[in-house]
């Protein structure tokens, strides 16, 4: 059992704290000034309008050029200039608003899909992401379709780790920015260390009160914050965990053998989101794309032009000092050790390319968290795992 194994492996080895609490907040800020870090929503940076429109009008043009070269098919024709009607007319905002239920980020208000030829309804292009319940938007456009309750329609913002837009119906009303000061920060809070009914891995919130079997946490829900009701379990914890390899191995083995979901698709998570998510659940604030993660942590090493023999080399003293990820481009995995001559991972995975003996390789689906050796590919044209690794992050010493 691959799982046991490695849980196991974490067990025996030293075992010290990474990074102290003062350590993660550090990282976090250092984070918040990087142009493509994890944004602190509060902050004037994320409320400029300018930026707003800029950022808005980079992404319509280039959605737009993508469609008209036929790199982007759409799964209503049409549907595309609609939605960048919504967003020229869209007004400016700023509010606060918290996910109440499960929903689609789009990279533009529509409910319509993008795909890349050949088309794969697995992997919509519209979708930037899935927001979980209890994640905060500072919302920078609305668009009410002639209603004035600001409840329907279509709203435009920034979640710290992602822009796009979502239905107005998933979001609470707004919410104050002290509120959502206190929902963000409160030192006492539950940490989900799992997915629950309520929470899911990496979200968190403020604890109001609690007897012998039951937390009273502030949630939102379609009114705005309010107290529910948690029952105490192994999935739920009072305060951020410690940051060690044996937690960070042992949360991401929680969603072990989970499907497979690119930007979300049908709630699952993808390689950026699970990284995301196991990495929340310790207070580290991760960007939602693999290739922002891989520049995210205390440091980085670049192993480009490296052979195979010093890259390992390179990956192993790096993981003497902390949690390592190991990112290739498109995708980023958790790094867990050597077993049997081999360095392993753990990731969520779509697929890879298998040898088949002179025949043209087959692609293989895992559409699933798993743990997986880095000679993946090898003998591809995509070459091996460990061959078409770029960089390592390191968090911890």
């Amino acid at each position: 059992n691959r799982a046991e194994f490695w849980l196991q492996k974490t067990r025996t080895e030293t075992n010290r704290t990474l990074m102290e609490p003062h350590a993660v907040s550090n990282l976090n800020q250092r984070a918040s000034k990087e142009r493509f870090g994890f944004q602190n929503i509060l902050s004037d940076a994320v409320g400029s309008d300018e930026r707003t429109a800029r950022d808005l009008a980079e992404r319509s043009a280039w959605l737009r050029s993508r469609v008209s070269d036929g790199e982007y098919i759409e799964s209503e024709d049409g549907a595309l200039e609609l939605a960048l009607t919504i967003v020229r007319t869209a007004k400016p905002i700023d509010e606060f608003r918290i996910v109440h239920r499960e929903t689609r980020l789009g990279c533009v208000p529509m409910d319509a899909a993008l795909y890349t030829p050949p088309i794969d309804l697995a992997f919509d292009r519209n979708r930037c992401s899935e927001l979980h319940a209890g994640e905060v938007m500072r919302v920078l456009r609305i668009w009410t379709a002639g209603n004035q309750d600001g409840n329907s329609g279509w709203l435009y913002g920034h979640t710290g780790h992602s822009v796009g837009w979502v239905h107005a119906e998933s979001m609470t009303p707004p919410i104050t920015r002290h509120d959502v000061d206190h929902f963000l920060n409160a030192t006492d809070r539950v940490v989900a260390t799992d997915d629950g009914d309520v929470m899911r891995l990496g979200r968190s919130a403020p604890i109001k009160g609690e007897d012998v079997s039951t937390w009273t946490i502030l949630w939102p829900d379609a009114t705005g914050l309010s107290a529910r009701t948690l029952t105490k379990s192994e999935t739920l914890q009072r305060g951020y965990p410690a940051f060690t390899q044996q937690a960070v191995v042992q949360a991401a083995i929680t969603q072990l053998d989970q499907p497979y979901g690119w930007g979300g698709y049908a709630g699952h998570r993808d390689c950026s989101r699970f990284i995301m998510d196991v990495f929340g659940s310790f207070g580290i604030h991760l960007p939602r794309f693999s290739g922002y993660q891989s520049k995210s942590g205390v440091r980085t090493v670049d192993l480009r032009g490296l052979n195979e023999e010093q890259k390992l080399q390179q990956i192993e003293r790096a993981s003497q000092a902390g949690v390592v990820l190991l990112y290739m481009r498109g995708h980023i995995m958790l790094y867990l050790g050597l077993a049997e001559n081999k360095p392993w991972a753990i990731s969520s995975i779509s697929e890879y390319r298998r040898p088949c003996g002179e025949r043209e390789a087959q692609t293989i689906r895992l559409d699933r968290i798993a743990i997986t050796d880095l000679e993946l590919g090898r003998h591809t044209e995509r070459a091996a795992f460990i061959e078409r690794v770029q960089t390592l992050a390191v968090f911890g010493i």
